[in-house]
């Protein structure tokens, strides 16, 4: 049970990320328009010992022309003046392309640097790239008992923040509430909304039914996305 709720909590996260807007262009030079996104997903399911954490980027291009070359290569680095890059994936080369890329062991605070090159050697972008926190749902934790339960994770200040509440039925989600909110809150150290604050909801919760909570606060070309899966009593 607790791998098949997993993998469904995987899924609502997955449609939260596909959703992430890339808000601004990292770069436009003479070559094209490059944007990215960082993003930090934290899943939590009922008697786990520990959540999953994953940390993605994704590399997004449109080219100005139709590349000559074979293939685009993305190339890594971890060093300060992203110097010393090493081969971490190789694309077609097309006018638009996207690249994503798990960093297991990337550290938050630090900064990552990703090369776009040319199989003919040409540069074609520099990616700097940062991590957000963690975001931990702190509450509800595996089980609630009414409707009128809060909502707490740990705050991330300067965020616009998206609020979900799945039903998980089998393979399949069905959205029971959206709430937007814009953190600009210095002074708590948590932050927290009560379910159905805006009456909103499409319907109440069920006992005897698995959810699942997916909190997305997205700053700048980073987001951080933090799931949590509760049985209703």
């Amino acid at each position: 049970m607790k791998n098949i709720l997993l993998s469904i909590a995987i899924v609502s996260v997955v449609v939260a990320v596909t959703g992430c807007a890339f808000v601004n262009p990292v770069s436009v030079n003479e070559k094209g328009v490059f944007t990215k996104q960082a993003i930090t997903a934290n899943l939590i399911v009922p008697d786990s010992t520990a959540p999953v954490q994953v940390k993605t980027v994704l590399l997004h291009w449109v080219l100005n022309q139709e590349p000559t070359y074979d293939s685009i290569k993305i190339l890594k680095s971890e060093e300060t003046d992203s110097s010393n890059f090493t081969l971490t994936g190789e694309v077609v080369a097309q006018k638009t392309g996207s690249f994503e890329d798990t960093l297991t062991d990337a550290e938050i605070g630090k900064n990552y640097y990703f090369k776009l090159q040319g199989s003919n050697g040409e540069e074609l972008n520099i990616y700097s790239i940062e991590f957000l926190p963690y975001l931990q749902i702190y509450s509800p934790v595996d089980t609630v008992n009414a409707n009128d339960f809060s909502i707490t994770w740990n705050k991330i200040v300067g965020t616009i923040t998206d609020i979900h509440v799945f039903l998980l039925n089998g393979s399949d989600t069905t959205t029971i509430w959206n709430y937007d909110i814009t953190i600009s809150d210095t002074t708590a150290i948590d932050t927290s909304v009560q379910f159905n604050c805006d009456g909103s909801a499409s319907d109440t919760l069920s006992s005897g039914k698995f959810y699942d909570i997916t909190v997305t606060t997205t700053r700048g070309d980073a987001t951080t996305i933090g799931s949590r899966v509760f049985f209703k009593n």
